[in-house]
């Protein structure tokens, strides 16, 4: 709560306008830094969930602009970032799976640590641009199927043709109506889910993955997949730090060994 009354009204009364041009500045033909990076940009993801159309009451008050709010640009910029951050997960753990995993790749894994960290990163950056739109296009899937589902609640049609007859009139409109996007998106949720599972194995059976994870896209979209993601990964950073203080304890012992052991034939 802004200490100034007048100045918070005045914030209040021109929400729209002041949404409407930071998000004009927050988009592509604005951005005149080199240093920017591409969670600035706003371009992408506002002309795919763009807000909503004007409301109209008995007196006209509001302008012919759509919705811009303060809440529009923070659910927009949460699935931007959202997206940015699932793309760089996915991407460190499926090229790290393919490197360390397939026969082909293994010899670049057992080179040098220099080159594979160079193969690596370049890896990484080079899946991460190609799965981020596709991430958004997926985002825009559930967040549209979850909208449909929640308006149809009330319908007494059963429940599972329900839910398939949303998704195909989904994917039957734009942006879907491009092969390349549909097929894009296809491939991105298949790497998604197939990362998933692969993930929770073994300590989930794989006839229960398929529910779950389907539970948890139409019902919490891709922030909760990103806190799965999150949590592998401070996972491993545990796990490579236990082994390295395992290895420096051998180490350890193993000088200590040796010392004790000339030191009893010196004597």
């Amino acid at each position: 709560m802004l200490s100034c009354r007048v100045l918070y009204r005045r914030i209040h009364q021109e929400e729209y306008a002041i949404s409407r041009e930071y998000l004009h500045h927050r988009k592509r033909r604005y951005l005149q830094s080199s240093d920017c990076s591409p969670g600035d940009d706003l371009t992408f993801i506002s002309e795919l969930f763009p807000p909503q159309p004007p409301q109209y009451t008995a007196s006209r008050s509001h302008d012919e602009f759509p919705q811009y709010s303060f809440g529009y640009l923070a659910d927009l910029t949460r699935c931007w970032v959202t997206c940015l951050r699932l793309s760089y997960y996915l991407a460190d753990y499926a090229v790290r799976h393919h490197l360390q995993h397939d026969s082909d790749a293994q010899s670049l894994w057992s080179s040098s640590k220099t080159e594979k960290e160079i193969i690596y990163s370049r890896g990484v950056g080079v899946l991460q641009s190609r799965l981020l739109y596709p991430l958004a296009y997926l985002a825009f899937f559930l967040e549209t199927y979850a909208d449909a589902r929640d308006a149809a609640r009330e319908t007494g049609k059963p429940h599972h043709l329900l839910h398939l007859e949303e998704q195909q009139s989904i994917l039957q409109r734009s942006p879907f109506t491009t092969t390349e996007v549909l097929l894009a998106t296809h491939h991105c949720m298949y790497l998604l889910c197939s990362s998933v599972r692969h993930m929770m194995n073994p300590e989930f059976p794989p006839s229960s993955t398929g529910s779950w994870l389907s539970i948890l896209l139409t019902t919490s979209t891709l922030e909760r997949i990103l806190d799965f993601f999150f949590a592998a990964a401070d996972d491993q950073a545990a796990e490579a730090r236990h082994a390295h203080a395992r290895n420096i304890q051998s180490h350890t012992h193993t000088r200590t060994h040796h010392a004790h052991t000339r030191d009893v034939s010196s004597t």
